[in-house]
């Protein structure tokens, strides 16, 4: 791969390397690189409808209608992007909690797992000093330290492999919360949403610019472009390029560190990415035989990333293709597609200004048991035999957005046809006298030419029959009828009501959080695909002095390859259910106050989960919070109490109000209880 060489700290060369061309390629790869193009293309075809629908969608939520009745500026009410608004707030509130866990495995070969055996063994030991009993005793013990010392390092590399992955989000360029944000406002927008996983290596470019490690790579990969087309003499020495260059190698040298590895994520449209027409499930992907993602690049990016010279012939000339809404910013770009092949098992990347390969193929640069490398998120989930794109909320909702506002323009233009106006006897006021009615001032006296003494000025001047306006024409109670019917959405959630009584939209309410709370399941799995598969990438990918590194002297981490696929296999990086979501802190508050008198008197509980729950909830950090083993604040008091110390902390010494044991405050329903209030028992 290109890079730079540190020849001296005051000075750095490039060495470039030449791009290739197509010219000289071979017939058969211009033969699979055209077969491919031809797939890709009926595939896109193929989905032209979930793509048209798609962009439409788009402009529902984004302009609060189509985009011609934006245009017009006509009355506009954007209640659908509002339910959106009100969907992420609610999906993606948090950020998600990672955890790992060790699958279950029997470890012990000698040891049952029960006490009674161990003790058996022991006694039998002591009692019969017998030499086989000893022995059998003594590989017990060992085989239950083994298991003990394996289980410990498990569990601190398990700790590691945990602060790695909460240090890949945090490594994120654009921040990994906004574009989950964004993932889940794209989802709802068009149907679905796509996070690409990679992994960045070093002087390693990438088409996706600006999804990577914030680090020296890109610029670099620039530097050896602008070097390449100076040697050409594609560049003068007075062009601008030439100072682009200079800059570029000036703040190289100033840095320090010139790279790092680790993973990347992208969000690619939801426009960009093309399925295989035989995938039957979009969620899972079940059989699609392969993914491509279009990618528009102009020349001098394609030959910085793939060192390749997209040359102009008379057959295949550089020229735009059929630009689309939502890529026609781009000028003079190419389409370049990344094609992952289940059936090969590789990867490649072909364009359309290009008769052989961008990227010839080669095994997935990383390795995941699921193959692809892109992971979409649904929510509406349909069962079709010919479409795989479900319908977004946008576009369910559409013909309710445009009833709210075809409504609400109607209104507006039925009130300015009723303004009140006047008529008279054709010639019986003057032009002048007209514009003056038109623009009197308050209090203004207008003499009128055509007015006789002693007539009326209702002689004159006579008001024009208007239509009264019938609220019932123009109501839009129906309309949000509807929303709450497509999207779940009612009008409490979108503004104040309107006649829906409390237990009316209770009801309503009630049903939208069961649909919100399918969501954030459907969310919750995405994220815990993505663990799973970022943890494999960590442990096959990241070398241990790299984790050392951001870890810290402490850290666990396997050395051979070997050693890290069972690593792999045995540890399962996750993320904590509803972790994602903005949870109901009321009801579960009120859950706790009536469950926790019960659980304090069962025996042998374990208060960790419980205490986990409750600093939760009271946005308080667990690991801080919870202490194992140590008293209770009530124990440490009476304890203190003891001791002679001060009595203004001893919940005894403070009367009836202490939260002693035994005294009326500690009892259910006294003060010293949760202050929330009961509610009736969950159904």
């Amino acid at each position: 791969m290109a890079h730079l060489d540190e020849t001296s700290q005051d000075e750095q060369t490039t060495e470039v390397i030449a791009p290739s061309s197509d010219l000289d390629a071979p017939e058969s790869e211009k033969a699979h690189a055209t077969q491919w193009m031809d797939e890709i293309r009926h595939a896109q075809k193929y989905h032209r409808r979930a793509f048209d629908e798609m962009r439409t969608s788009m402009d529902v939520v984004a302009l609060g209608a189509s985009k011609e009745w934006a245009d017009s500026n006509k009355y506009t009410v954007p209640v659908i992007a509002r339910h959106i608004n009100l969907a992420v707030a609610q999906l993606y509130a948090k950020n998600p909690q990672s955890k790992v866990t060790r699958k279950p495995r029997l470890m012990h070969t000698v040891w049952d797992g029960t006490m009674a055996s161990f003790e058996a063994a022991g006694r039998l030991a002591q009692e019969t000093q017998d030499p086989d009993a000893i022995a059998r005793f003594g590989a017990l013990v060992r085989d239950i330290d083994a298991v003990a010392q394996y289980n410990r390092m498990a569990d601190k590399m398990a700790k590691t492999l945990q602060l790695m992955w909460n240090h890949v989000l945090d490594e994120q360029t654009l921040g990994n919360k906004k574009q989950l944000k964004g993932l889940v406002r794209r989802t709802k927008t068009t149907g679905v949403g796509y996070v690409k996983m990679g992994f960045q290596r070093e002087f390693e470019p990438s088409p996706e610019l600006d999804e990577r490690i914030n680090d020296a790579t890109q610029q670099i990969a620039h530097a050896e472009q602008l070097a390449r087309e100076v040697n050409r003499g594609d560049i003068e020495e007075d062009d601008a390029d030439i100072a682009a260059l200079q800059a570029t190698l000036a703040g190289l040298q100033q840095q320090q560190t010139l790279v790092r590895e680790g993973i990347v994520f992208a969000y690619p449209k939801s426009t960009r990415i093309i399925i295989d027409p035989a995938c039957d499930d979009l969620k899972t992907l079940a059989g699609a035989k392969w993914i491509a993602e279009e990618i528009f690049l102009t020349p001098r990016e394609v030959e910085t990333t793939y060192l390749v010279k997209l040359e102009q012939t008379k057959t295949n000339p550089l020229r735009s293709f059929d630009f689309r809404s939502d890529n026609s910013k781009r000028k003079n770009a190419i389409r370049v597609y990344e094609i992952q092949d289940r059936i090969t098992g590789t990867f490649f990347t072909i364009c359309e200004a290009h008769d052989a390969y961008l990227k010839a193929p080669e095994i997935p640069p990383i390795f995941l048991e699921r193959f692809y490398t892109i992971f979409p998120l649904v929510f509406n989930d349909i069962e079709h035999e010919t479409r795989i794109f479900p319908p977004s909320d946008a576009w369910r909702a559409r013909h309710t957005q445009d009833e709210y506002n075809r409504s609400r323009e109607g209104l507006r233009e039925h009130r300015v046809a009723a303004r009140p106006y006047y008529v008279s006897r054709a010639g019986a006021i003057e032009s002048d006298e007209k514009d003056r009615l038109e623009t009197r001032a308050a209090h203004e006296l207008i003499e009128l030419q055509g007015l006789a003494d002693g007539q009326a000025v209702d002689a004159l001047l006579q008001r024009g029959p208007t239509v009264g306006i019938d609220p019932n024409l123009y109501e839009v109670e129906t309309t949000n009828t509807d929303l709450l019917r497509t999207v779940g959405s009612q009008e409490a959630n979108l503004g104040g009501l309107s006649g829906a009584t409390a237990t009316e939209s209770s009801i309503a309410e009630g049903s939208r959080v069961s649909s919100i709370s399918d969501n954030v399941d459907d969310l919750d799995e995405l994220l815990t695909d993505l663990a799973r598969a970022g943890g494999t990438v960590l442990l096959m990918e990241m070398s241990k002095e790299q984790v050392i590194e951001v870890v810290g002297p402490g850290a666990v981490w396997p050395d051979a390859p070997v050693t890290r696929l069972e690593a792999s296999k045995e540890l399962v990086l996750s993320i904590k259910a509803g972790s994602s979501g903005r949870p109901n802190q009321a009801a579960d508050l009120a859950n706790i106050e009536r469950g926790a008198p019960l659980l304090l008197q069962l025996p042998g509980l374990n208060p960790e989960p419980l205490a986990k729950k409750f600093a939760d909830l009271l946005d308080l950090d667990p690991d801080e919070l919870f202490v194992e083993g140590a008293m209770s604040i009530i124990a440490q008091n009476a304890l203190a109490g003891a001791a002679g110390g001060p009595t203004n902390n001893v919940p005894a010494a403070q009367g009836g109000q202490g939260g002693a044991p035994g005294s009326p405050a500690a009892a259910p329903g006294g003060n010293a209880g949760f202050t929330q209030p009961g509610g009736p028992l969950p159904s």
